[in-house]
């Protein structure tokens, strides 16, 4: 059974405080994670992270917006927490419910959970497939990761092509489905889960949540559906602002970004926004967009001023590949911002293999506006 494995890859770098590896007793199973702190700071919330009962194990990425809704109606069921993590709550979920807890969680997520007790893997991704998750099986392995590369750390990956996910990424700019740009490479899909026996060695996908059909009539007035909207959009940032670290938002003074800044300061005060110019291009400078809306809602806010090098890198994330040329301005952006906010919104790019211009950014401004709301 010792050649039943499955698990992330070694080149993770050294595991250090932030992560970890974890190996099962007979050694049929291993965990890889680096972890990205968000909520709940302490060492309590490193990963890969085992149940109070020690037979669940957990690696994980994302966040369950609704945690704290869960943990309640896990602390009136008996369950006790050790950590204040979403992590925990994950892993309490799924011992409490098994894979129905799949349809109770809120957020983005892409994880593996390893059950002792009938030795079976569980993969699955959030609903709207916001968060990537690779596998691959090889005869009696299976391997799985959260970032392309960390499958190709293994030299028994051939490097080639999938002609047909190629085709949809030429057509499409991206490539849908359960198919990857690599041969051999599966992506579990939006909203399903991928379990792994590792006695018989099969694996099933199945869907675990589908969009709900509208209603053939709508009876409610086009107020009552205004009211219901904002409310939506309003609970929706808020959840999606709880964290220990500081949260920015990346203000481009469009509509996406200037909604998200409108409902942050409604349900959370004041907040840090990002924006970065593009000096001598007032075509595609959206900077002063962005300043009236800061000013509007009174956010402390930010601008960078990206100026060219002349030269060119390649990300390198390894997500999946996609032709959006806002990969340069969104990954810019966002790792100038961490500098002075720790999670900024939407700031890291999973788009592998997209070329983008290497840029500086001075900061030229970081002064509180102040406006009603």
């Amino acid at each position: 059974m010792r050649n039943r494995r499955c698990g992330g890859a070694p080149r993770l770098g050294r595991p250090g405080k932030l992560g970890g590896v974890w190996w099962s007793d007979d050694g049929c199973v291993g965990f890889a994670h680096r972890r990205l702190a968000i909520i709940d700071l302490s060492p309590g919330g490193r990963q890969p992270m085992v149940d109070a009962g020690g037979d669940l194990w957990v690696t994980y990425n994302g966040e369950i917006y609704n945690y704290r809704e869960l943990r309640s109606d896990l602390e009136r069921m008996g369950h006790r927490f050790r950590t204040s993590t979403d992590t925990e709550v994950l892993l309490a979920a799924y011992r409490a419910w098994g894979l129905e807890s799949l349809g109770r969680l809120n957020g983005m997520f892409a994880f593996g959970l390893y059950d002792t007790r009938d030795r079976k893997l569980i993969l699955a991704r959030d609903r709207a497939g916001e968060k990537p998750l690779f596998y691959r099986t090889s005869g009696d392995r299976i391997l799985f990761a959260s970032e392309l590369k960390a499958l190709m750390a293994d030299p028994s990956l051939a490097r080639i092509v999938d002609p047909m996910a190629l085709q949809q990424y030429l057509a499409y700019g991206y490539v849908a489905g359960e198919a990857c740009l690599l041969a051999g490479v599966r992506k579990v899909p939006a909203a399903h889960v991928a379990t792994y026996d590792l006695d018989t060695g099969t694996l099933t996908v199945a869907e675990y949540w589908r969009l709900p059909e509208p209603g053939s009539t709508l009876t409610d007035s086009p107020e009552a559906l205004e009211g219901a909207l904002e409310a939506a959009l309003r609970d929706s940032v808020r959840q999606r602002l709880v964290a220990d670290v500081p949260v920015g938002i990346l203000l481009s003074g469009g509509i996406d970004s200037s909604l998200v800044t409108a409902m942050a300061a409604q349900v959370s005060g004041r907040v840090k926004t990002f924006t970065i110019s593009f000096a001598g291009h007032d075509a595609y400078d959206e900077a002063e967009y962005a300043r009236t809306v800061a000013k509007h809602f009174g956010t402390d806010h930010t601008e960078l001023v990206a100026e060219p090098c002349g030269s060119t890198r390649r990300s390198r994330s390894g997500a999946t590949a996609v032709t959006n040329c806002s990969v340069a301005t969104s990954t810019t952006a966002g790792c100038c911002a961490r500098k002075n906010c720790d999670v900024p919104s939407h700031t890291r790019s999973d788009s592998g293999w997209a070329t983008q211009p290497r840029v500086s950014c001075r900061q030229v401004s970081a002064a509180a506006t102040t406006s009603s709301a």
